[in-house]
């Protein structure tokens, strides 16, 4: 999945509060407020005010400012989560996680205030320039799909993934896998894939969140299931074979 880089222009407004009869009292710089409010902003963009309020909350931010920090497409730093205010670093990595339970979809994104405005770098992003509606949002949880699929497939062995794959948001229609085997007919131990089955709910989904699971039945070709995450739906199969010249 392409990731996205997402600038952001703003004025920054200073707003006072508090009556400030001297100036040595004047309240300190917090840039992590500065910085909260644009990873909020950038999560309302996404899901929308009432989805964000609704379904995300922020388990962590981070400010890597550090000499020899490097974040380059990891979003990983060695500084702990931190709610106290600071006014020396203008970066912050901020993640949020979906409050519903055994549910994993997180959200991380690096915020970067520079003179001209901000950056915003959301880790792996998908959701592309349209907004996730409210209505997609009301996603199963892994022990909810798990139990829909063993009871419509209690003979096929299949389990949700347990990885990075395990939950995925797709903002187009499920595009046909490509054949890896097309090709000049050479022996190739790489594996291939082919759409085996795509069933009517897949024909007439649009976009949303999909569930990947597998199949670990020993006597079958190694499968891929593909289901909606609202609905607990298949919506395709696809099989994983190994590629070589008797495949052509």
């Amino acid at each position: 999945m392409n990731k996205i880089i997402i600038l952001l222009v703003f004025i920054f407004q200073t707003i006072n509060l508090f009556a400030q009869p001297e100036a040595d009292y004047a309240l300190p710089k917090n840039f992590n407020i500065q910085l909260k409010h644009l990873a909020d902003s950038t999560m309302k963009r996404i899901f929308g005010e009432i989805g964000f309020s609704k379904n995300f909350t922020m388990s962590c931010l981070q400010n890597p400012c550090a000499k020899g920090y490097q974040y380059a497409n990891t979003l990983a730093s060695n500084n702990p989560c931190t709610s106290e205010p600071q006014d020396s670093c203008k970066e912050a990595i901020v993640t949020y996680n979906f409050v519903k339970k055994d549910l994993p979809l997180s959200i991380k994104m690096l915020i970067t205030i520079n003179e001209n405005g901000a950056i915003v770098y959301i880790e792996n992003n998908p959701y592309g320039s349209k907004e996730v509606s409210i209505e997609k949002q009301n996603l199963l949880s892994v022990s909810e799909i798990q139990k829909i699929i063993t009871k419509k497939y209690p003979k096929d062995s299949i389990r949700i993934l347990a990885d990075n794959k395990t939950l995925l948001y797709s903002h187009t229609r499920i595009q046909r896998p490509e054949d890896k085997d097309k090709g000049k007919g050479k022996l190739n131990s790489a594996s291939g894939k082919r759409l085996i089955k795509e069933t009517k709910a897949g024909k007439n989904w649009e976009n949303g969140f999909i569930y990947c699971a597998q199949s670990y039945n020993p006597r079958k070709p190694k499968r891929i299931f593909h289901f909606d995450a609202l609905t607990g739906k298949l919506l395709s199969i696809t099989e994983i074979y190994k590629v070589t010249s008797e495949n052509h």
